[in-house]
């Protein structure tokens, strides 16, 4: 199948599927994966992350400042060198004009961005999608310069605003706007669908990956059938997080968060509920601030077992032994030194445990959505995650299901 020899696989059956490398791990709380993909014609080779913690595309660009965007993948989009490019304007009282914009990256900083149209290559010129991306122009900050990738892709669990009410909201890699027809349209599996690469009765995106070889793979509209018959799973069904303007994460209830013999959060009902969220663009544990400072203390002092327990099933448990969330910094500040991944600096995430490649890296990851034809295209809507032990990995879920998973009786194959 060449995997993860460096192409990207396209067959009859539809689906695509994408080799990612390994980056150094820095201690900035982003993921060392990446995939090579070309932007523009002719293309032009950038490093991406496939970012389910995001709701926009964008790419480190030639319109960045002399002292702006330095970031450890070095790599910039000159869209003067495209063919296919163009802008996209906002409508003003005088004329259209190339606005800038403000993108929240949290305690990262902010981005500057102007936002562009052009085609993103994920084989050749018959696998290529045209999307609406935005150009960074500038940012600065420790964060970003130990950012392995040039650009991100947002794969969130809604691509649309899912909201009633009439208000323009802004969260951490988010931007989303009140009137539709003054945004950027950032619909990458939808738009996957409506193209054809994708069929509509295999709306997932999956992630696996292999640290020692420092290769993977992420596949878009395809399941890898070896995990067809194992019963080491979970179903994290989507939840949504009740922060409103974060609507886009990828979330899921948890029933109770311990290490060791240290309870950090457990589910009353007389409390505010805690979620879990998978992100495919992180690295780290961050989120809830209090759960966060604890995790970190007791791993420090104990090196003790990380245990989240998910609702109405007690025996329903992912399990993260101190050898996998103690991970050894490989570049960039802090080098060489081995350190517990709690982020407990992270202002505005209360009652979130988000989590990436640190424990992504031990799973096979499905993110699924259900297609609703809207009448115009397909939009896309979450189900939930599906995470599987490896077969020769650790046993992180440490609990095995009555039947096998359901997600296989209705996806397409490797």
């Amino acid at each position: 199948m060449g995997h993860l020899d460096g192409t990207v696989e396209t067959t009859q059956q539809l689906g695509v599927v994408i080799p990612v490398v390994k980056g150094p791990y820095q201690s900035n709380g982003a993921s060392p994966w990446y995939a090579q993909l070309s932007v523009g014609t002719p293309g032009q080779a950038l490093k991406f992350s496939l970012d389910t913690g995001s709701n926009f595309n964008w790419v480190t660009s030639s319109l960045c400042r002399s002292k702006g965007c330095a970031h450890y993948g070095r790599g910039r989009f000159d869209y003067r060198r495209s063919d296919s490019f163009s802008k996209i304007y906002w409508d003003s009282q005088s004329e259209p004009h190339w606005k800038s914009l403000r993108v929240d990256f949290g305690p990262w900083g902010d981005m500057w961005v102007k936002a562009g149209h052009d085609a993103l290559s994920l084989q050749d010129a018959d696998s290529a999608v045209f999307c609406d991306i935005y150009l960074s122009e500038y940012y600065t900050g420790a964060q970003f310069a130990q950012l392995d990738w040039d650009g991100g892709i947002g794969v969130p669990s809604y691509s649309y605003q899912p909201l009633t009410e009439a208000a323009t909201f802004s969260g951490v890699r988010g931007v989303h706007f009140s009137d539709p027809d003054q945004q950027p349209q950032f619909h990458f599996m939808e738009t996957l669908i409506n193209c054809g690469l994708v069929s509509r009765d295999a709306p997932f995106v999956a992630f696996e990956s292999d640290q020692a070889s420092k290769r993977g793979q992420i596949t878009l509209g395809k399941l890898d059938w070896r995990y067809s018959q194992s019963r080491e799973y979970l179903f994290l069904p989507w939840q949504r997080y009740r922060i409103a303007d974060l609507y886009y994460i990828w979330t899921s209830k948890v029933a109770q968060v311990s290490i060791g013999e240290h309870l950090l959060f457990a589910q009353q009902p007389d409390k505010n509920d805690c979620w879990l969220s998978l992100d495919s663009g992180s690295s780290e544990f961050k989120g809830d601030q209090e759960i966060m400072s604890q995790a970190w203390q007791y791993a420090l002092q104990e090196g003790s077992e990380l245990v989240i327990e998910l609702p109405d099933d007690c025996h329903s448990r992912i399990r993260v032994p101190a050898d996998i969330y103690n991970v050894t910094i490989e570049a960039g500040p802090n080098q060489g030194q081995t350190q517990p991944q709690f982020n407990p600096k992270l202002p505005g995430l209360d009652d979130l445990v988000l989590v990436g490649s640190v424990i992504m890296d031990h799973l096979y990851t499905v993110y699924e959505y259900r297609s609703v034809n809207s009448g115009n295209g397909d939009k896309l809507e979450p189900v939930g995650i599906w995470l599987f032990n490896k077969p020769h990995g650790p046993k992180l879920i440490d609990t095995k299901q009555t039947k096998t998973a359901a997600i296989f009786e209705r996806g397409a194959s490797l």
